[in-house]
């Protein structure tokens, strides 16, 4: 590691993404004082439409929110009080709603709180204790993913923020799952940065209808029965809350 914890490989692509994020946009080149600094946090699904169902039967929504709460209080710690939840501004019903709740509030970084789930032909099944039913687990992939999407209207600017983002969690001892970009039905993303897990998702609705720099965090695999357990603890989410948000801190640092 060098000054300011940027890998030496690295410093070409940040140097010239630091100017690209200065200059892309209005968005982009927006005041980055932590006091004014607007930073949407959206929790993946709904009550309605609750995601994946972990390992034990919990649904992913309840994960997404646990830890956008968790991310919205690092991001607080360290200044950044306009960090807040889309349901904070108003009800969230559809994906539109998202972005629309983003634009509302002259949001200049949108992060998607997600957790993962593996393809089908990896599940297997099993009734653990206090389950009614059996439920569907995997042992294939633990870990988080990072995405963005080139169709964003600050491409630039959303991948130097993921970059940032997952520098900040390898430096927690947090690694990434490479499941994405196995070369199957519903996988085959392209993997953008294959040290600190960034992956391409052009066609994520919240990623590129966005009028800000987005990123779409999967914080790790819930049908995986040891991680599902991991999700839930209180400090691993903090830690992984404070690594989000130093990577939130070196992206806005490189305006000044």
């Amino acid at each position: 590691m060098v000054a300011g914890g940027l890998l030496p490989a690295r410093l070409t692509f940040v140097i010239m993404a630091a100017v690209g994020v200065a200059t892309a946009s209005d968005a982009a080149r927006a005041d980055c004082g932590p006091g004014t600094f607007a930073i949407a946090i959206d929790v993946g699904h709904s009550p309605d439409e609750p995601g994946a169902i972990s390992a034990r039967g919990r649904a992913e929504f309840d994960f997404n929110q646990d830890l956008a709460w968790v991310l919205r209080a690092a991001l607080h710690e360290r200044g950044f009080v306009a960090a807040e939840l889309l349901s904070v501004f108003r009800e969230i019903r559809s994906l539109d709603d998202r972005t629309a709740a983003a634009a509302a509030m002259n949001a200049q970084v949108f992060l998607s709180v997600h957790h993962d789930s593996v393809q089908e032909r990896y599940l297997e099944f099993w009734q653990p204790p206090g389950a009614d039913t059996p439920l569907s687990y995997s042992w294939h992939a633990e870990g988080y993913s990072l995405f963005v999407s080139e169709e964003n209207p600050f491409p630039e600017a959303s991948l130097f923020l993921a970059r940032l983002v997952g520098e900040e969690l390898q430096a927690g001892g947090f690694r990434y799952s490479p499941h994405h970009a196995e070369p199957i039905p519903g996988e085959g993303r392209e993997l953008l940065d294959a040290e600190v897990g960034v992956y391409r998702f052009d066609r994520l609705f919240v990623l590129r209808r966005n009028h800000a720099p987005a990123m779409l965090i999967e914080a790790g695999v819930i049908k995986h029965p040891d991680e599902e357990l991991r999700l839930q603890d209180p400090a691993f989410q903090a830690a992984f809350a404070a690594a989000v948000a130093e990577g939130v801190v070196r992206y806005c640092e490189a305006f000044r």
